[in-house]
């Protein structure tokens, strides 16, 4: 897995923070992780692949650094009138898919966050155009 994006509903909620959740999936070797937050700013963290790839062995156990909130980054969202959230996270993980293909992690996110906000804007998730 190289890149991991959740929603911040899925975040334990069992006194685990965000640092908690990044440090975990660090430790799993996924070098690309987010957050999102609805409207909010998304936080992120890119881990370089030779740092990601290659954990500190001790005493049999796999240990990596600690993750802590100076490690993580955050991309603002765009702000819009929102008249319908449906969708917007399937749409915002539908375009970071196919933007990360194309532009680096922390372009794809916000590529994907303007996107996704756009969906916002109008009733369903579906575009419809309108008549001119």
């Amino acid at each position: 897995i190289n890149h991991s994006g959740v929603d911040h509903s899925v975040v334990p909620s069992h006194g685990a923070d965000e640092a908690a959740v990044f440090s975990y999936l660090a430790r799993l070797g996924i070098p690309a992780i987010a957050i999102t937050h609805g409207d909010q700013p998304i936080t992120y963290l890119e881990i370089p692949s030779q740092v990601a790839r290659s954990p500190i062995v001790r005493s049999q156990q796999t240990v990596n650094p600690p993750i802590g909130a100076s490690s993580l980054r955050s991309i603002a969202v765009p702000q819009v009138q929102t008249v319908d959230t449906l969708g917007a996270g399937d749409i915002f993980h539908g375009a970071f898919c196919w933007s990360i293909l194309q532009v680096p992690f922390e372009q794809a996110l916000q590529q994907a966050s303007v996107i996704a906000s756009r969906s916002c804007q109008q009733f369903g998730p579906r575009y419809v155009k309108k008549p001119t």
